[in-house]
């Protein structure tokens, strides 16, 4: 069976607070999204996963975004051209090859 005991749970709390800081040391959100985006291929690498980075183009749309606090404020990419998304796969060593997980933020 998989199960998440309280070690797990302390494991992910320091890997939380690791990748806070690698935001909170960046100046700027363009930097602190590059911060975090090397923290996480950092990560995924340790773990050994095939990891994949996708630059898409930003075309002028808004929208609302949260801050850690529950408040939300109309936001734009005017000055923003593109963005990236990083993602991994995870070889099972066995299984019938349709099981899936996708982590967003």
């Amino acid at each position: 069976t998989v199960g998440f005991d309280r070690r797990d749970a302390r494991d992910a709390l320091e890997r939380y607070r690791a990748a806070i800081d690698a935001a909170r040391t960046s100046p700027g959100d363009v930097h602190r999204s590059d911060a975090l985006r090397a923290w996480l291929e950092d990560e995924l690498d340790a773990l050994g996963m095939e990891r994949y980075r996708q630059t898409f183009a930003l075309d002028g749309h808004s929208w609302t975004r949260g801050d850690d606090r529950g408040r939300s404020s109309d936001a734009s990419n005017d000055n923003a051209t593109h963005g990236v998304n990083v993602h991994a796969v995870a070889r099972a060593a066995r299984g019938n090859g349709r099981e899936g997980i996708v982590l967003a933020t």
